[in-house]
C-alpha cells in the first residue's frame, strides 16, 4: 500500500524521482523484517509497546527505547550495504523524520505521507489520527492539503490493491 501511495503522491505532485517512488515505498520498512528475523522478542515488544495507547509512543520511538536503534537506520544500513540509490537510502533512513532529508526532501516526504495513507487504507478511515503521525512541513513541502489529498489517495491505493489480488 505504501509502494502505491508513494508512487501517487510523486506522480500527482510531478516530484524529481516519482521513477523512484514506488520503490522508496516498497522498501522504506525493510529495516522491520531485518530487526524481526534478528531480534525477534525484542521487535515483537516494541511492536506491542507501539501498539499499547497508553504509552503513547510510535514504533520507532519504541525500537529506540528497547534496542538502542530502529527499523529507518537499520534499513538505511542495510540500503548502504546493497548500495542502492543514495535516493532510496535517504528515503527509506528518513521516513519517519522528513524533515532531515537533504538530497530529495519532497520524495522523503511523499513516502513518509505515503505510509500514513497506506495505513488509512487498509482500515478504510479518513480520519489521520488513524494513522501514523503526519510530520507538519509534510503539507507544504508537497503543496498539497490533508482535505485535498486523503480521499482520493486513498480510494487510488484501495483501487490498486483490490486490482492486484484479482
Amino acid at each position: 500500500c505504501c509502494a502505491i501511495a508513494s508512487k501517487y503522491l510523486a506522480d500527482q505532485r510531478k516530484l524529481k524521482g516519482a521513477d523512484s517512488a514506488f520503490i522508496a515505498g516498497l522498501l522504506h520498512d525493510i529495516g522491520q523484517l531485518v530487526m524481526f528475523h534478528g531480534a525477534p522478542d525484542q521487535s515483537r515488544q516494541a511492536l506491542e509497546m507501539a501498539i499499547d495507547d497508553e504509552v503513547g509512543l510510535e514504533l520507532e520511538q519504541c525500537e529506540r527505547k528497547l534496542l538502542g536503534f530502529d527499523h529507518a537506520m537499520v534499513g538505511a544500513a542495510l540500503a548502504q550495504k546493497w548500495n542502492l540509490p543514495e535516493l532510496l537510502q535517504e528515503c527509506i533512513a528518513y521516513h519517519h523524520a522528513p524533515e532531515q532529508a537533504r538530497l530529495n526532501p519532497q520524495l522523503v516526504f511523499a513516502v513518509h505521507l505515503a505510509n500514513s495513507l497506506a495505513v488509512l487504507a487498509e482500515l478504510n478511515s479518513t480520519d489521520l489520527e488513524d494513522a501514523p503521525p503526519v510530520h507538519p512541513e509534510t503539507w507544504l513541502a508537497l503543496g498539497v492539503t490533508a482535505n485535498d489529498i486523503l480521499e482520493p489517495a486513498i480510494e487510488h491505493i484501495r483501487g490498486n490493491v483490490t486490482a492486484l489480488q484479482s
